[in-house]
């Protein structure tokens, strides 16, 4: 299933930091949130290094 980018609703972008002795890794992961009435878990296929998971909630929840 392709989705078009102008489908996703933007949540904004969380800043990460992961410090380890000599490397510092910073990251920012944009959250977007798409509406849909199918289950998704059986749809899509993600790069699981990419996307840490995809979650259900009703869509009132982000109005």
């Amino acid at each position: 299933m392709a989705i078009s980018f102008n489908d996703l609703i933007s949540l904004g972008v969380i800043k990460d930091q992961i410090v380890q002795d000599e490397f510092i890794d910073r990251e920012l992961s944009h959250v977007f949130l798409y509406r849909s009435e199918d289950n998704l878990y059986d749809r899509f296929k993600w790069q699981e290094e990419e996307v840490s998971g995809i979650v259900k909630a009703e869509f009132a929840s982000f109005l």
